[in-house]
């Protein structure tokens, strides 16, 4: 069943090949938030290629935006390197109990607000939370005890982010040839972003 589209979000795409570049798309009027996907490669190539939009897109969460991060984007929280959102994020798969140990896709379990779930994951980070920072929601833990998904403020505004992907829909498991035991995480994704919002 689908949800309904609560926040009714209007899609602009930013960035180098697109029409609209990321500063000037976070300065049009009534943007909320600006998600950041995942992506190839290693964290530093791609934060060579978003370190112009740095300072943008800090100060528009700063300022009362929301970041939302999958994946990549959610290493992209941290300062080394990042837009140092005061997380520090490392690499799954290299953690103490893995359940997951290649770069390759593969389906993650976590526990989602206490419940058991399995996940579209590939070589996502677990987060550090910082606990001088209040008002933190940790949403998921993969099952050595890292935190796969939280949100928590940034100045004014908040973050989003998620190792494991909650957007992935049925064609990222069968280009993948895997299958999600328990169906696809649409709602886990709805879940990170009505918290994220609120």
């Amino acid at each position: 069943m689908r949800q309904p589209a609560i926040h009714n979000f209007n899609v602009i795409y930013v960035g180098p090949n697109e029409k609209v570049s990321v500063p000037d798309g976070l300065k049009l009027k009534n943007v909320v938030l600006y998600a950041q996907p995942g992506g190839e490669g290693s964290v530093r190539q791609a934060y060579r290629e978003l370190s112009s939009d740095e300072a943008a897109v800090r100060s528009f969460v700063h300022n009362g935006g929301r970041y939302l991060g999958f994946g990549m984007g959610g290493y992209l929280v941290d300062d080394n390197p990042g837009y140092g959102f005061g997380l520090k994020t490392n690499q799954y798969i290299s953690s103490s109990d893995a359940t997951v140990t290649s770069e390759k896709a593969d389906i993650v379990q976590v526990s989602w607000r206490g419940n058991t779930r399995w996940m579209y994951f590939q070589d996502g980070p677990y987060f550090i939370p910082d606990s001088g920072i209040t008002g933190q929601t940790i949403l998921a833990y993969y099952t050595n005890g890292k935190v796969a998904a939280i949100v928590q403020p940034y100045g004014k505004g908040k973050i989003g982010i998620s190792g494991p992907h909650p957007e992935a829909n049925s064609s990222w498991y069968s280009e993948a040839g895997l299958t999600d035991p328990d169906g696809i995480d649409a709602d886990l994704g709805l879940d990170l972003i009505h918290t994220l919002m609120q």
